[in-house]
């Protein structure tokens, strides 16, 4: 389960795109309301709060810094200790413009500390932000990012009660092509792929994520200080490996809203809300997949408020 979609992924991409020669406060928060039928330790409500900035060091330069902190809290304490975590992020950003292809890359940490004390993580996280114009109404993009992740945790194997340093991959990458049907209106559409690698696990444990999704997204702005983006997501494959057990394609499908709200030219307001579904696959007591679908639901919303200066 993944938390913070609008607070620490959108915001820091469109960061990352914008005009580099402002410097912002973000303040929001996130709600997520979760149903996992087979599994009570994950249902319930988690909430998290969030502050972050944005600081163009030369106002001549495209160089920028990047940084947010987060609390993620889950409302039922029998979930505390496996959900609660403290975020920090850090990144610099640059872009540079040659003819038709804008580079706008962006690199940094993001690090965990977790409430049960048994784990932390520090990812090094590079994003490409790559845009090309074929046309004047055509562009071609790869989003996303990709991640090393140095970990710290309790012995995976469970032999000891020893801490272990583990690097992990993962990355989340977009690659897509966006249609301008007017001035104000566009239509995205997108191939995602996300892929988790952990070292060193024990048998029967989870050991990583192949996805690959469809993305589509329909946008633009409905006044002069309305933007609005409808989009919906559907996996085609998302594999779920176990050490030594059989692999769960278990989809996610998502559909939402995100919007912005420009107050005046100092504030601005980001939003955004979704549904979504996951398969559950039943599973006997060794994870063996053994019957018919569930489906795991998953209700999220976001408001954020940008001060500019």
């Amino acid at each position: 389960m993944r938390f913070s979609k609008i607070a620490i992924g959108v915001v820091l991409s469109v960061a990352a795109f914008s005009a580099h020669a402002s410097n912002y406060i973000d303040i929001g928060f996130e709600e997520n309301e979760i149903r996992i039928s087979e599994d009570d330790g994950q249902n319930g409500n988690f909430y998290q709060t969030y502050m972050g900035f944005g600081f163009t060091p030369l106002a001549t330069s495209p160089f920028q810094i990047i940084g947010s902190m987060s609390s993620l809290q889950a409302d039922d304490p029998s979930n505390r200790d496996s959900w609660d975590r403290v975020r920090k992020q850090l990144y610099v950003a640059y872009k540079w413009q040659v003819g038709d292809l804008t580079f706008a890359p962006m690199a940094g940490v993001r690090h965990h500390t977790y409430s049960d004390g048994d784990r932390r993580d520090t990812e090094i996280r590079f994003f490409p932000n790559l845009n090309y114009k074929v046309s004047n109404s055509t562009d071609v993009y790869l989003g996303g990012y990709v991640s090393t992740i140095p970990t710290q945790n309790k012995d995976r194997s469970g032999a000891t009660e020893d801490y272990k340093s583990y690097t992990d991959y993962k990355h989340e990458l977009e690659l897509g092509v966006k249609y301008k049907l007017s001035l104000n209106q566009y239509v995205k559409v997108g191939v995602f792929s996300e892929v988790d690698a952990f070292e060193d696990k024990a048998p029967d444990a989870y050991e990583g994520l192949n996805q690959l999704m469809l993305r589509l997204a329909y946008g633009g702005n409905i006044t002069d200080s309305l933007f609005l983006e409808g989009i919906a997501r559907f996996d085609i494959q998302r594999d779920k490996k176990f050490v030594g057990l059989d692999t769960r394609d278990e989809k996610r499908n998502r559909y939402g809203v995100n919007f912005s709200y420009t107050l005046d030219q100092d504030w601005k307001v980001h939003g955004m809300a979704y549904y979504q579904t996951e398969d559950n696959k039943a599973h006997d007591g060794n994870g063996n997949v053994i019957g018919a679908d569930d489906t795991n639901d998953k209700i999220v919303y976001s408001l954020m408020i940008r001060r500019s200066f």
